[in-house]
């Protein structure tokens, strides 16, 4: 199958405009730049470092627009004992 429907969220979200991207890879990880440099806010839930690491994180979209509003949100905070474990739930 092509595709499905890896989490609540989108399945909330149906009547929403939605894209996958393949972030594993460099070219999804470019057009998520490209995207980004078009958006007023660009919101990330990865654990903490993980999106510095694969070349997106707040640095990187802030070279394409300076005035982007960079959203970070992790399910066990940024520092801690528990900051890289995993996480997944719907954010409202």
């Amino acid at each position: 199958m092509p595709w499905s429907f890896p989490s609540p969220a989108c399945a909330s979200s149906t009547a929403r405009p939605s894209i996958a991207l393949n972030l594993a890879s460099e070219p999804g990880r470019e057009l998520l730049r490209e995207l980004a440099a078009r958006a007023d806010v660009f919101v990330q839930n990865f654990r903490p470092g993980l999106v510095e690491r694969m070349g997106i994180g707040w640095d990187d979209l802030r070279r394409r627009r300076s005035d982007l509003i960079y959203v970070s949100i992790s399910g066990f905070g940024a520092a801690g004992r528990s900051a890289e474990l995993r996480a997944q739930g719907v954010v409202a």
